[in-house]
């Protein structure tokens, strides 16, 4: 597959990006975007965004004046320089004036790179660098005259004789600074800058089609619907109700791209793709709510979504999701390894239970695991089987890792029940 990635900057600057990745990777393409004013970085977005797979800025400078006019599915980063040009066009300046110390004025917005911290660390003397920093929040790509003041910074030191040249980051004010005749260098990127952010852009959008090709699953289920059924006079009236759920499921179904299935009670699936779930969550919404519109209000409608690499990854994801006790009051839950992460990180151990788990060997993230697979069963009791299938893990595992926490007196079981295929007892438990 090839990824088209264009690339926005001043022209200099993506010349030099361009000819960096032009064998950095077969399946990149770049697509040059120069700019000579940064007025233009909008118009070049809305113009081309249907021709990239993502953008490349070749600095914050542009990054952030473009970043306004991004939309929410754009994949953005920008080339993050470290100071090493900063180095170079220091020396070119003193090589070119045939002074034995650097003399020369330089913006920068705030926060990039620390002029000072650079040239000290090169001993070099700072006394005759004229620096000047512009704050991120103050920029403003219709800001016509933001280049105009810059390169009248430049041009009053270099006119009093203070300064040997000049080193910008403002196209436009380099563009000014050449007109006037002034000595004026660019700042750009270092090869090595260049391929280190291509790299990142790259596995930013592999990440994010790998993420938009994943399998997902909308499991949705109509929360108690034996009242329903209570409410339904006949059978011919409850073909009915089922037709018209169902109804309402089916535009849904066309608008992801996806097969439909009946689980019975109230139960139904929906397979398709991540990108085409997360691209239509609103439809989902307002299908919950011609569903409860449809069932008079008697039971209350939920859909859990879950993706995976696999459809079954992804429906045991959705069930998880869908049968969450605290779903209700949500018109859906999406479960996925992001969602389960973020869900572990808000629980926290206390001291004595990270000790109990380190005296017989088990992870502090597999307890947590347990926890959150645990709240989805009635009173937290489970079996082995359950969790095994919650979690994806070997019922063995489980077992091993049970047994571990019960001796810690992390968890009791409760009761034991013959298990027909073996005759052996089936311990249910409950974590403490």
């Amino acid at each position: 597959m090839e990824y088209r990635i264009g690339v926005i900057g001043a022209s200099e600057s993506v010349e030099n990006v361009w000819k960096a990745g032009e064998h950095f990777d077969e399946e990149v393409k770049l697509l040059p975007f120069p700019f000579e004013k940064e007025e233009e970085i909008k118009g070049i977005l809305d113009k081309n965004r249907s021709q990239v797979d993502g953008w490349l800025f070749t600095g914050p400078l542009p990054y952030e004046m473009g970043k306004g006019y991004f939309h929410k599915d754009d994949r953005v980063s920008f080339c993050r320089p470290a100071g090493a040009m900063l180095l170079v066009r220091a020396m070119e300046i003193m090589r070119n004036a045939g002074k034995g110390k650097p003399r020369f004025s330089i913006d920068m917005p705030e926060g990039l790179v620390d002029i000072s911290q650079v040239l000290s660390d090169l001993n070099l003397p700072l006394d005759e660098v004229y620096m000047k920093y512009d704050s991120f929040q103050e920029l403003d790509s219709h800001d016509a005259f933001r280049g105009d003041r810059i390169a009248d910074f430049h041009l009053k030191l270099y006119e009093a004789g203070k300064t040997d040249g000049a080193v910008t980051a403002y196209r436009s004010a380099y563009n000014k600074l050449r007109e006037w005749g002034i000595p004026v260098y660019f700042l750009n990127l270092t090869r090595a800058e260049i391929i280190l952010s291509l790299r990142e852009m790259v596995e930013k959008i592999r990440t994010t089609w790998a993420k938009a090709t994943q399998v997902g699953t909308v499991a949705i289920a109509i929360h108690d619907y034996e009242t329903v059924l209570d409410h339904v006079n006949s059978e011919t009236r409850l073909l009915q109700l089922e037709w018209e759920i169902k109804g309402k499921l089916l535009p849904l179904c066309e608008a992801l791209d996806g097969s439909l299935v009946e689980k019975g009670n109230g139960r139904y699936e929906i397979f398709s793709s991540r990108g085409q779930i997360h691209s239509h969550l609103k439809e989902l919404e307002n299908t919950l709510k011609d569903i409860k519109t449809t069932i008079n209000l008697y039971g209350s409608p939920a859909a859990g979504i879950g993706y995976g690499e696999t459809v079954a990854q992804s429906r045991l994801r959705a069930r998880q999701a869908v049968d969450q006790p605290v779903l209700w009051d949500m018109p859906f839950r999406i479960s996925g390894d992001e969602e389960m992460a973020k869900k572990e990180e808000k629980e926290e151990l206390d001291e004595g239970t990270r000790a109990k788990l380190k005296q017989v060997g088990v992870n502090e993230k597999t307890l947590l695991k347990i926890r959150l697979a645990a709240s989805a069963f009635p009173g937290g009791i489970f079996s082995v089987k359950d969790l095994s299938t919650r979690l994806s893990v070997t019922p063995q595992n489980i077992r091993r890792i049970m047994g571990a926490l019960s001796r810690a007196g992390l968890a009791e079981i409760v009761s034991e029940e013959s298990e027909a295929m073996r005759g052996r007892p089936g311990k249910k438990y409950r974590l403490t």
